[in-house]
């Protein structure tokens, strides 16, 4: 796995959690029973060079019956160093 790899990993962990923290408040979910799960994901361009610009995008899904999105789908550019920019947007019910 190359740093530029690894790089992608990490950052789109890292934003994974910030998503969660965020946007859930208090978690009781059970690993049987997940009501947050990543339903998509996409990196554009697949294949990365040293120095090259990456589109990361998750796409969360809330699958508890009461909450305030349904989905949120987070794209963020990715350029090392630095994250350029993020955009966020929520899919309401």
């Amino acid at each position: 796995m190359n740093k530029k790899t690894l790089f992608i990993v990490i950052s789109a962990t890292l934003l994974l959690l910030a998503v969660c923290s965020i946007s859930i408040s208090a978690v009781s979910a059970s690993v049987e029973n997940p009501t947050v799960i990543i339903t998509d994901y996409q990196i554009y361009p697949e294949i990365l060079m040293p120095g090259d610009i990456a589109i990361l995008t998750i796409t969360i899904t809330n699958t508890a019956e009461a909450g305030h999105a349904a989905e949120t789908e987070v794209r963020r550019v990715i350029h090392t160093p630095p994250l350029i920019t993020t955009e966020e947007k929520d899919k309401r019910v």
